[in-house]
């Protein structure tokens, strides 16, 4: 959760005191502040909450990417307010112990080799189902069900057509006579005759350039864009964009977490349009 009317003020400069880095804080109307300075990274982190949340965006929008003895400042919103600290680590919701138990019936249900007995344990692998042979009874019920649901008689139908089709064409494969490849005669190639040298025209070799220059293309076109583009309902699905939440708008981008096949001309190609 993103607490919008607290900002997190990072890369101020080492040579303000934590009272100088309050009251600057406090100098663009920060109602509380809050200090955390590392000792070993020798880095601090202001935390200034304010009135309200319009207030916060405009402070934002006003300190974010400024220089301040040149150090440029990074503004962002808070995760957590200042009154609560930090945030504390969410429990793993437990499931329902109904929905468990349920579970665990399925499951013995389905790999049960004999329920009668309480033996839960799926059968050997080595066993096969042996069915039983057709009667008059079997065939009736089969055809009764064929003509009542026509989903299942045109499934039917299609499977009987496929091992047909994989039958037939099987053994047209083995019953095909092999041709008796026979010598062929190697005779003598005539020669070629010298074709006359054309002067090369002009025309030809403006037309063979136009798509090498096609080719060389300095940024991405919008059709390969649209493509390749995470649909936003992707966005909650994927584990990668879990804790993903659209930052603020600026000028400058971050990009992080890059393969190592990737070179300084793909990413100008990506973003130099």
């Amino acid at each position: 959760m993103v607490c919008k009317d607290t900002l997190k003020i990072k890369n101020l400069p080492k040579e303000l005191s934590d009272a100088h880095k309050e009251d600057f804080a406090r100098h663009f109307g920060a109602s509380k502040v809050k200090v955390v300075t590392s000792r070993v990274k020798e880095k601090s982190v202001v935390y200034a909450k304010f009135d309200s949340e319009e207030y916060a965006k405009s402070v934002m929008f006003r300190l974010h990417q400024i220089n301040v003895l040149n150090c440029r400042l990074c503004v962002e919103y808070a995760e957590n307010d200042i009154v609560q600290g930090k945030p504390k680590q969410k429990r793993m919701e437990e499931p329902d112990i109904t929905s468990k138990k349920a579970f665990k019936t399925f499951v013995n249900k389905i790999t049960s080799f004999n329920d009668s007995v309480n033996f839960h344990q799926p059968p050997p692998s080595h066993l096969k189902y042996l069915y039983p042979k057709a009667n008059r009874a079997t065939i009736n019920n089969i055809v009764h069900v064929l003509t009542t649901i026509p989903r299942f008689y045109t499934q039917v139908d299609i499977q009987v057509h496929k091992k047909i089709e994989m039958k037939v064409s099987s053994e047209a494969l083995l019953h095909t006579p092999q041709k008796e490849e026979k010598p062929r005669s190697i005779g003598t190639i005539p020669p070629k005759k010298p074709e006359p040298e054309k002067p090369p025209s002009p025309e030809k070799t403006l037309v063979e350039e136009k798509p090498e220059e096609q080719e060389d293309k300095t940024a991405i076109t919008a059709e390969e864009l649209a493509a390749n583009r995470i649909n936003h309902k992707d966005l909650g699905v994927l584990p990668v964009f879990k804790n993903y939440h659209p930052g603020v708008p600026t000028c400058r981008l971050y990009i992080k977490n890059c393969a190592k096949t990737v070179t300084t001309k793909d990413l100008e190609y990506i973003y130099n349009r």
